[in-house]
Protein backbone atom coordinates (compact mmCIF):
# COMPACT_ATOMS: atom_id res chain seq x y z
CA UNK A 1 0.00 0.00 0.00
CA UNK A 2 1.37 3.37 -0.96
CA UNK A 3 -0.17 6.70 -0.20
CA UNK A 4 0.78 9.41 -2.66
CA UNK A 5 -0.21 12.99 -1.91
CA UNK A 6 1.02 16.28 -3.22
CA UNK A 7 0.06 19.76 -2.29
CA UNK A 8 -0.05 22.63 -4.73
CA UNK A 9 1.89 24.77 -2.27
CA UNK A 10 4.93 22.50 -2.03
CA UNK A 11 7.80 21.97 -4.42
CA UNK A 12 7.98 18.32 -5.43
CA UNK A 13 11.26 17.05 -6.89
CA UNK A 14 10.95 15.57 -10.38
CA UNK A 15 12.43 12.27 -9.16
CA UNK A 16 9.61 11.99 -6.61
CA UNK A 17 6.98 12.65 -9.29
CA UNK A 18 8.56 10.02 -11.57
CA UNK A 19 8.61 7.48 -8.73
CA UNK A 20 4.95 8.21 -7.92
CA UNK A 21 4.00 7.86 -11.60
CA UNK A 22 5.76 4.47 -11.74
CA UNK A 23 3.96 3.20 -8.63
CA UNK A 24 0.58 4.45 -9.88
CA UNK A 25 1.22 2.88 -13.27
CA UNK A 26 1.98 -0.51 -11.71
CA UNK A 27 -0.92 -0.48 -9.23
CA UNK A 28 -3.90 -2.79 -9.81
CA UNK A 29 -6.31 -0.73 -7.73
CA UNK A 30 -6.53 2.96 -6.93
CA UNK A 31 -8.12 5.05 -4.19
CA UNK A 32 -8.51 8.74 -4.95
CA UNK A 33 -9.04 11.00 -1.94
CA UNK A 34 -9.91 14.62 -2.62
CA UNK A 35 -10.83 17.61 -0.54
CA UNK A 36 -12.16 21.11 -1.12
CA UNK A 37 -8.90 22.30 -2.64
CA UNK A 38 -9.54 20.08 -5.66
CA UNK A 39 -11.99 22.62 -7.12
CA UNK A 40 -9.73 25.66 -6.81
CA UNK A 41 -8.24 25.16 -10.28
CA UNK A 42 -11.81 25.11 -11.61
CA UNK A 43 -12.30 28.61 -10.21
CA UNK A 44 -14.11 27.61 -7.03
CA UNK A 45 -13.22 29.34 -3.76
CA UNK A 46 -11.38 27.48 -1.03
CA UNK A 47 -13.23 28.04 2.22
CA UNK A 48 -10.28 27.11 4.45
CA UNK A 49 -10.70 29.29 7.51
CA UNK A 50 -12.33 32.70 7.63
CA UNK A 51 -9.72 34.30 5.35
CA UNK A 52 -10.55 31.95 2.44
CA UNK A 53 -14.27 32.49 2.92
CA UNK A 54 -13.87 36.26 3.29
CA UNK A 55 -11.76 36.46 0.11
CA UNK A 56 -14.63 34.77 -1.76
CA UNK A 57 -17.34 36.84 -0.04
CA UNK A 58 -16.00 40.24 1.13
CA UNK A 59 -19.43 41.43 2.39
CA UNK A 60 -19.41 38.57 4.90
CA UNK A 61 -16.16 39.92 6.34
CA UNK A 62 -17.77 43.33 6.78
CA UNK A 63 -20.63 41.63 8.66
CA UNK A 64 -18.17 39.58 10.73
CA UNK A 65 -19.74 36.32 9.57
CA UNK A 66 -17.92 33.03 9.06
CA UNK A 67 -18.86 30.24 6.66
CA UNK A 68 -20.31 27.99 9.39
CA UNK A 69 -22.63 30.81 10.44
CA UNK A 70 -24.22 31.25 7.01
CA UNK A 71 -24.11 27.75 5.56
CA UNK A 72 -26.32 25.82 7.94
CA UNK A 73 -30.02 25.01 8.43
CA UNK A 74 -30.44 27.78 11.01
CA UNK A 75 -29.62 30.48 8.45
CA UNK A 76 -32.59 29.31 6.35
CA UNK A 77 -34.91 29.55 9.36
CA UNK A 78 -33.52 32.79 10.80
CA UNK A 79 -33.49 34.71 7.51
CA UNK A 80 -34.85 32.62 4.60
CA UNK A 81 -34.05 35.29 2.00
CA UNK A 82 -30.43 35.43 3.12
CA UNK A 83 -30.11 31.64 3.48
CA UNK A 84 -31.57 30.89 0.06
CA UNK A 85 -29.65 33.78 -1.51
CA UNK A 86 -26.33 32.46 -0.24
CA UNK A 87 -27.25 28.90 -1.24
CA UNK A 88 -28.43 30.05 -4.68
CA UNK A 89 -25.22 31.94 -5.35
CA UNK A 90 -23.08 28.94 -4.41
CA UNK A 91 -25.30 26.56 -6.38
CA UNK A 92 -24.87 28.73 -9.47
CA UNK A 93 -21.11 28.98 -8.88
CA UNK A 94 -20.70 25.20 -8.54
CA UNK A 95 -23.01 24.29 -11.40
CA UNK A 96 -21.34 26.71 -13.84
CA UNK A 97 -17.75 25.66 -13.04
CA UNK A 98 -16.21 22.90 -15.15
CA UNK A 99 -13.90 20.16 -13.82
CA UNK A 100 -10.28 21.03 -14.58
CA UNK A 101 -7.78 18.75 -16.36
CA UNK A 102 -6.75 17.06 -13.10
CA UNK A 103 -10.12 15.31 -12.88
CA UNK A 104 -9.64 13.86 -16.34
CA UNK A 105 -6.12 12.66 -15.50
CA UNK A 106 -7.47 10.89 -12.40
CA UNK A 107 -10.32 9.40 -14.44
CA UNK A 108 -7.80 8.04 -16.95
CA UNK A 109 -5.76 6.48 -14.14
CA UNK A 110 -8.88 4.93 -12.65
CA UNK A 111 -9.99 3.51 -16.02
CA UNK A 112 -6.66 1.69 -16.36
CA UNK A 113 -7.05 -0.21 -13.06
CA UNK A 114 -8.94 -3.38 -12.10
CA UNK A 115 -10.96 -1.27 -9.67
CA UNK A 116 -10.85 2.06 -8.00
CA UNK A 117 -12.67 4.26 -5.57
CA UNK A 118 -13.09 7.98 -4.99
CA UNK A 119 -13.55 9.31 -1.48
CA UNK A 120 -14.22 13.00 -1.45
CA UNK A 121 -15.28 15.80 0.85
CA UNK A 122 -15.96 18.05 -2.14
CA UNK A 123 -19.56 19.15 -2.64
CA UNK A 124 -19.27 20.51 -6.19
CA UNK A 125 -20.08 17.24 -8.02
CA UNK A 126 -17.11 17.59 -10.37
CA UNK A 127 -16.18 13.91 -10.19
CA UNK A 128 -19.62 13.09 -11.62
CA UNK A 129 -19.47 15.98 -14.08
CA UNK A 130 -16.06 14.73 -15.30
CA UNK A 131 -17.69 11.37 -16.10
CA UNK A 132 -16.22 9.14 -13.42
CA UNK A 133 -17.77 5.67 -13.76
CA UNK A 134 -20.45 4.61 -11.34
CA UNK A 135 -20.66 1.26 -9.56
CA UNK A 136 -19.51 -1.48 -9.80
CA UNK A 137 -16.17 -0.20 -11.20
CA UNK A 138 -15.99 2.83 -8.99
CA UNK A 139 -17.60 3.72 -5.70
CA UNK A 140 -17.83 7.38 -4.71
CA UNK A 141 -18.87 8.07 -1.14
CA UNK A 142 -19.17 11.76 -0.30
CA UNK A 143 -18.27 12.95 3.16
CA UNK A 144 -20.62 15.96 2.97
CA UNK A 145 -23.03 14.81 0.22
CA UNK A 146 -23.40 16.89 -2.93
CA UNK A 147 -24.29 20.56 -3.01
CA UNK A 148 -26.95 19.94 -5.67
CA UNK A 149 -28.83 17.53 -3.38
CA UNK A 150 -31.33 19.30 -1.17
CA UNK A 151 -31.95 17.81 2.24
CA UNK A 152 -35.06 18.31 4.31
CA UNK A 153 -34.42 19.81 7.70
CA UNK A 154 -36.92 19.99 10.52
CA UNK A 155 -38.61 23.27 11.27
CA UNK A 156 -37.84 24.87 14.61
CA UNK A 157 -40.48 24.38 17.30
Amino acid sequence: LLFVAFSLIMEVPRSTLLQAAKVIGEAKHILICAGAGMGVDSGLPDFRGPEGFWRAYPPMKALGLEFSQVSNPQSFHKDPRFGWGFFGHRYHLYSQAEPHAGYHILKKWLASKASGHVFTSTVDGHFLKAGFPRRPRCRMPWLHSLFAMLQRVGLPA
